[in-house]
């Protein structure tokens, strides 16, 4: 379930930033995908800035894993 939701986020990122938000998440975190915090990480910064929306979210999720890399 997880997987095909993953696929679904995937195919409305495009123009879509709660969708590249939870994308983020779903790599940050593994759910339905391997975890990979790069691109949780660019998944973030696409959702911060296409819109001041979720911006925040996106901040804070992006500067925990940058935290965690210094």
């Amino acid at each position: 379930m997880k997987k095909k939701a993953f696929e679904w986020y995937t195919k409305s990122a495009i123009s879509g930033i709660e969708a590249q938000l939870n994308i983020g998440i779903y790599y940050n975190y593994g759910k339905g995908v391997d975890k990979n915090e790069t691109k949780a990480s660019e998944w973030f910064l696409k959702s911060a800035e296409a819109t001041h929306n979720g911006i925040k979210e996106a901040k804070v999720k992006l500067n925990n894993i940058l935290s965690n890399i210094n």
